[in-house]
């Protein structure tokens, strides 16, 4: 069997690394969404019960908006070429979610000053900023919660 190179290994850290800042995202996005439809006692509409009575993590709308207000280092935008004097609106987003090596993000285009699309980014010393091969649409569905405008 062939011994994995320093590439390889790269790409399989760039792969764990938006994995889990995946299924990080996705758990803090289904804890937002259940606090929106439950009760504390049984999911509206459906009238099932809940699973996460007397858990305030899953319940706390307020709270759970905070955390996802803190996660990211910063958020940036940035608009493209245009003539001098044109007022023009952001095209694309930047969330920094972690910095050093290695480093984490979330880019996408914007249409309207809302996300339109949205991927994950990684990178390392000497290594430029590398998407890996994954389809998650928790990237697009996080940075829709942040406004890009003024």
């Amino acid at each position: 069997m062939a011994e994995a190179t320093q590439e390889d290994e790269f790409y399989e850290a760039v792969k764990f690394a938006a994995q889990a800042t995946a299924e990080n995202l996705r758990e803090l996005l289904d804890r937002l969404e259940h606090a929106q439809n439950c009760n504390g006692d049984e999911f509206e509409g459906d009238g099932e019960p809940c699973d996460h009575v007397g858990d305030e993590e899953w319940h706390d709308e307020d709270g759970i908006r905070r955390e996802i207000d803190e996660y990211p280092l910063s958020i940036q935008v940035r608009e493209g070429w245009h003539s001098i004097g044109e007022t023009t609106e952001p095209e694309e987003f930047e969330i920094m979610l972690g910095t050093g090596g290695p480093a984490t993000r979330i880019v996408g285009k914007l249409e309207d000053n809302e996300p339109v699309s949205a991927h994950f980014e990684y990178h390392d010393w000497f290594k430029p900023w590398t998407a890996p091969v994954i389809n998650s649409g928790v990237f697009l569905e996080f940075a829709r919660q942040f406004w890009f405008g003024e």
